[in-house]
């Protein structure tokens, strides 16, 4: 059950960063007008946020759920 969980983990925070270096490279490259840069900008900060979060809360189900575990 662990490694399904992190194996899911690491499949969707790969797409996160994926979408991550778009954003970025998208914002610097690229002549947008002040509406499309804001919601890129706001695109980057959510993207992190959630990743931050899903690793949080990884953290916290492996720690609690998982301490009494044979592959702990």
């Amino acid at each position: 059950m662990q490694y399904i969980a992190f194996q899911i983990k690491n499949v969707i925070i790969f797409i996160a960063v994926i979408f991550l270096i778009i954003g970025v490279l998208t914002l610097l490259f690229s002549d947008l007008d002040a509406t499309a840069a804001k919601k890129w900008r706001n695109n980057i900060i959510w993207v992190s946020v959630g990743i931050i979060i899903m690793q949080l809360a990884f953290s916290a189900w492996k720690v609690l759920l998982m301490r009494d575990s044979e592959q702990w």
